[in-house]
């Protein structure tokens, strides 16, 4: 064969392969350029004033924001209840009240499930609801169970636990949200959020 010949060959292969090479190493760097990144810190709790619902009734909403930090938008992002603990006084451990995945309401939408958050845009979901004609704090799931008017009246501190799936994350974004209940509609206050990974 003709030595020529064989060094042209050589050469477009090595050239395809590099060329291969050099367009994923591209296609990386612009994943990790223009990925989704889902934040939400300490100083993220919301607590607008008491809102007036239908005939004199008052309530008080207590959100969570949750950024896009990210350059490209979060794709079907979901907020989930899992756990809800009460803390012991007298031993100090936590006792779990309930186990169960349950989807946690966004603010102002309504009961609609998963959404698209555009990068470096903020959006805030509903964790409590405390109504002035209740004597019971609920969580802000889509679906509430009526066993929930019994075992979250007790005062005390609280810790509920939240995962916030997305279609363009690594894992699930799980977190901690500590709080104090004394029985009264405005008596939830929150005083901790942990992040437990991102």
């Amino acid at each position: 064969m003709d030595p020529n010949l064989t060094g042209n060959i050589l050469v477009a292969i090595v050239s395809t392969l590099l060329g291969g090479a050099v367009a994923i190493i591209a296609q990386v760097q612009i994943r990790r350029l223009y990925r989704t990144r889902l934040e939400q810190t300490h100083d993220n709790i919301y607590t607008p004033d008491g809102e007036t619902l239908d005939d004199g009734i008052f309530a008080t909403y207590h959100r969570i924001r949750l950024f896009n930090a990210g350059n490209e938008t979060a794709k079907s992002v979901r907020p989930y209840l899992v756990h809800m603990d009460i803390l012991n006084t007298k031993t100090q451990k936590w006792v779990r009240l309930f186990d169960s995945t349950m989807d946690l309401c966004w603010s102002y939408r309504g009961p609609i499930g998963a959404v698209d958050i555009p990068a470096k845009t903020p959006l805030f979901f509903d964790v409590l609801k405390v109504r002035s004609d209740s004597g019971v704090f609920i969580p802000q799931t889509i679906v509430q169970p009526k066993v929930w008017i019994d075992q979250l009246a007790k005062p005390g501190r609280y810790r509920m636990g939240f995962v916030i799936s997305c279609e363009n994350i690594k894992a699930p974004l799980e977190g901690q949200l500590e709080f104090d209940w004394n029985g009264d509609w405005k008596g939830v206050e929150c005083h901790h959020l942990k992040t437990l990974s991102e």
